[in-house]
């Protein structure tokens, strides 16, 4: 759905990255939010695939630097508050490497799941709903 299509003749890219040097980034975020009766401050929690670099962390997919930090005083920046290993998603998944394709799925499911309000459930030795 997200991935175009395979055209005739292309072969298909194989991306795939060591499921141990991926991690699920938390971001609790304030947002400024505007409802049309005027502008509020809403916290948002997102989630990010990062990978572990030397002076931190960077996400995954865009490379860009994540900033570890517990303050939440600035408004649209997004500060990661915990880094957790995506082990601790994957409950019996004991291959050593994932696609880039089921990382993209896996971390959109995880914040659709936010907003649902059922994250714990996702999480290894829980009861899955």
């Amino acid at each position: 759905m997200f991935f175009k299509k395979k055209r005739k003749g292309d072969e298909p890219k194989k991306l795939f990255v060591k499921v141990d040097d991926v991690y699920i980034a938390t971001s609790n975020l304030k947002a400024n939010c505007n409802d049309g009766k005027g502008f509020y401050e809403k916290k948002v929690t997102l989630f990010y695939l990062a990978v572990k670099v030397s002076y931190g962390y960077k996400e995954l997919f865009t490379g860009r630097d994540l900033c570890l930090d517990e303050d939440e005083e600035f408004l649209d920046i997004p500060f990661i508050q915990k880094v957790e290993p995506l082990r601790d998603y994957l409950g019996d998944y004991e291959q050593e490497e994932i696609s880039y394709t089921a990382l993209f799925d896996i971390i959109a499911t995880i914040n659709a799941m936010v907003k649902l309000g059922s994250l714990e459930n996702t999480k290894k030795g829980r009861k899955k709903a």
